[in-house]
């Protein structure tokens, strides 16, 4: 998934959120919504309080998130809306 394919506006978001399943994890929760037309790309937002620490911490892990997702996303390169959300506890595991 390219870097320019993000979920980037508030509604986009809520959209995946309340629209799509929902797996949590101890670390991530994962919202996927399927798009009305297969074919079109993939779009992936990240969520990262300020509960997970300083401006620093979160972009360290925003950039880990993009970089996993760059490795090993191609089962997500058409179709579907991802939204990841940090836990706060996935700062602990630095």
């Amino acid at each position: 998934i390219k870097l320019i394919d993000t979920v980037d506006q508030g509604f986009q978001f809520a959209r995946v959120r309340n629209e799509g399943p929902s797996v949590a994890g101890r670390l991530i929760v994962l919202s996927a919504t399927p798009l009305e037309h297969p074919e079109e790309p993939s779009k992936f937002g990240i969520i990262c309080t300020k509960k997970i620490g300083c401006a620093v911490v979160r972009n360290k892990l925003r950039r880990r998130v993009r970089e996993i997702l760059r490795a090993h996303g191609a089962p997500f390169e058409n179709g579907v809306h991802l939204v990841c959300v940090l836990r706060w506890t996935v700062s602990i595991s630095l």
